[in-house]
């Protein structure tokens, strides 16, 4: 929340201690961002594109416990979807 920019290819990485559910929102984010949800061993569940400013939760239809946000539209520009696996 409240950054004005991200800069080309970073991102925030959310772990959470056990699979749950998870939702991210936009609330005072100005920035368009894109959120992965990954299994435990770090392969894509669930991509989403998310609003600036939305209050709406974005919210995994699987249990996850790890988030990748990043720029609107990042996984597309590089390649990446759904059942890519990310090492890290």
């Amino acid at each position: 929340m409240h950054r004005q920019d991200l800069a080309k290819d970073h991102g925030m990485l959310f772990l959470w201690p056990q699979s749950n559910t998870r939702c991210m929102w936009m609330k005072n984010t100005s920035l368009p961002l894109s959120v992965a949800y990954l299994s435990n061993d770090g392969v894509i569940q669930e991509i989403y594109n998310m609003v600036p400013f939305s209050e709406d939760s974005v919210c995994s239809a699987n249990s996850t416990r790890i988030a990748l946000e990043v720029n609107a539209g990042w996984f597309k520009e590089n390649g990446i979807a759904v059942g890519d696996k990310l090492d890290f």
